[in-house]
């Protein structure tokens, strides 16, 4: 599920709760779809932002996605889960095998701090993503100011 849930976030830039809450629901015809929570809130479901990759063009997003699916376990429509230690829902948890964005991060900080990864002041799994967010908005600009 980390690793599942981590590859997700960095090859769309996602944040943990987008990716938190895919399900099978999210893939249609070949793509991912997916409404962005920030902006559903900020700006109602009509208007908020709506992200889609075609997954034939992506092949390292299908195969994550396709892991999700075949490894959930039976009644599960998330494709970021784990298998707990005791199983329980909450207010946020539809499914016991659901992975909260929460778990998430923790997840990423426990591989991260086992890498031996970051010194005095790691790397969050949030910062990661927001650069990588940063980097791909600013390639896109590049791109579109050199084919002028």
């Amino acid at each position: 599920g980390t690793k599942v849930g981590m590859g997700i976030s960095l090859l769309t830039t996602m944040r943990l709760s987008d990716v938190a809450n895919l399900t099978r629901e999210n893939i249609q015809d070949g793509y991912l779809r997916k409404v962005i929570s920030k902006s559903e809130q900020r700006r109602g479901e009509i208007r908020a932002a709506r992200l889609q990759w075609k997954l034939e063009q992506h092949p390292q997003l299908a195969e994550l996605i396709e892991r999700g699916l075949i490894t959930a376990p039976p009644g599960c429509r998330f494709i970021v889960h784990e298998r707990p230690k005791v199983r329980k829902l909450g207010k946020t948890k539809e499914h016991a095998h659901q992975m909260l964005p929460r778990r998430l991060s923790d997840r990423f900080n426990e591989a991260r701090d086992a890498a031996g990864v970051g010194g005095e002041n790691p790397p969050t799994f949030h910062e990661i993503r927001s650069l990588g967010s940063f980097l791909l908005a600013q390639q896109e600009r590049r791109s579109r100011t050199s084919s002028r």
